[in-house]
């Protein structure tokens, strides 16, 4: 399914805008969530993004678009790249701080001397 979307649309737009726009979104959502249709979702809203955020742009000034959209794709893609690890490691602490996921700790028999454990005494 990509293959043909990148082939159709290369006629069209350019193999550098369609690479732009089908391989930083994805990279960039992928630094954010670990979950596939997270990704998806993520990647197709950045891509949408950038399109939209670079014909705005283009609209503004006598550049191409393809300039601006391949320019907001890596801005969104760096913004990504360093939001990521902060949200990994939030992600990280909340889980680690939330009471249901703590582990209960069991007291283990002391072990005899010679290292096997100590056997327990029937009532």
């Amino acid at each position: 399914m990509l293959a043909l979307t990148v082939t159709g649309a290369a006629q069209v737009v350019g193999t550098l805008l369609v690479l732009s726009l089908a391989i930083t979104p994805a990279a960039a959502a992928q630094r954010l969530s670990a979950s596939p249709l997270t990704v998806a979702g993520l990647s197709v809203l950045f891509a949408v993004a950038a399109a939209d955020g670079g014909l705005l742009a283009s609209f503004q000034s006598n550049v191409k678009a393809s300039v601006f959209i391949t320019s907001v794709s890596f801005a969104i893609y760096v913004a990504a790249r360093i939001t990521g690890p902060l949200l990994r490691d939030h992600r990280r602490l909340r889980h680690l701080a939330h009471p249901a996921r703590q582990q209960v700790t069991r007291r283990r028999p002391a072990a005899e001397p010679s290292g096997m454990p100590a056997r327990t005494r029937e009532p």
